[in-house]
C-alpha cells in the first residue's frame, strides 16, 4: 500500500475531513497528538488499530496540503494561492468505526 493511499475522504463521514485508512480516526486527531508531544510510540499503544505508517500518511498529507506558493495580491486585495504539484485524488470510501466529530 503507497503511503497516500493510507489517507481516505467521503463526503458524510467525519465531515468529509480526510481520515486513516477508512476509519473514523482522522488525520487532524494524529496530527493534533503529535502536536501535543505523544510519541509514535504512545499512539500506536493507544489505538492499536493503527500502524507506524499510518501517522508517517497523516505527516505528509498534512505537508502536502500545505506545499503552495502564495503570489502577490492582486488589485483586489486577496492572495492567490497557486499549488506546486497535483495531490493524490483521496475519494475512496471510509470504513464505519467510532464517530469522532
Amino acid at each position: 500500500m503507497e503511503l497516500m493511499d493510507r489517507i481516505t475522504v467521503e463526503p458524510g463521514k467525519c465531515g468529509g475531513r480526510p481520515c486513516i485508512r477508512g476509519f473514523r480516526f482522522r488525520v487532524s486527531d494524529r496530527l493534533e497528538l503529535i502536536a501535543a508531544g505523544a510519541t509514535n510510540e504512545e499512539i500506536l499503544a493507544d489505538y492499536d488499530i493503527l500502524e507506524i505508517e499510518d501517522i508517517s500518511a497523516s505527516v505528509m498529507y498534512a505537508a502536502r496540503m500545505l506545499d503552495h506558493t502564495c503570489l502577490p495580491p492582486r488589485r483586489s486585495g486577496t492572495i492567490a494561492l497557486a499549488p506546486r504539484r497535483k495531490l493524490p485524488d483521496l475519494s475512496s470510501d471510509c470504513e464505519d468505526g467510532r464517530k469522532l466529530d
